[in-house]
């Protein structure tokens, strides 16, 4: 079970250095919170359907990037048991590679528990994690926006 913290503990790190997720090369895409959101459950609810589990656990928040920009991170529970986790990171890496998602984090140090982690075409993270509290009977789940710009208030 020790493996599984220093797992649970790379995607946090991952989480607190990738700040407000990939950024396009050509400027932050100007959106309302209430769309970011809803891409953010729609990755989620993806993720969920592609490895056969339900969403729980949700937390949903939003943090500035900085001049003007915002950013969303939806935070799931999927519950999952041990002896499948491996199996269904597997057909995550293949759905997603299928989609010409590259794959950002890929760790399976034990051969059960592990990470694996995505980055959608407009710029959105996901990573998926064995958690372990208190036995790691689920996948933790972080979806993230890239910086977004909120649109100028109407007068």
């Amino acid at each position: 079970m020790r493996i599984a913290g220093v797992v649970a503990a790379g995607l946090a790190a991952v989480i607190v250095l990738g700040g407000c997720g990939s950024d396009k090369p050509d400027g932050p895409v100007t959106q309302s919170k209430k769309k970011t959101k809803a891409d953010i459950q729609r990755y989620a609810d993806q993720t969920a359907t592609i490895i056969e589990s339900q969403l729980t656990n949700a937390k949903v928040t939003t943090t500035p990037c900085g001049e003007g920009r915002y950013s969303v991170q939806g935070v799931y529970r999927m519950p999952m048991w041990i002896r499948w986790q491996a199996r269904k990171r597997a057909t995550l890496r293949t759905t997603w590679q299928e989609n010409k998602m590259p794959i950002t984090m890929d760790s399976t140090p034990d051969g059960w528990l592990g990470a694996i982690g995505t980055v959608t075409p407009d710029g959105y993270s996901i990573d998926v994690a064995s958690y372990n509290n208190p036995q790691p009977l689920a996948f933790s789940l972080q979806v993230r926006s890239p910086c977004i710009k909120a649109p100028a208030p109407r007068a």
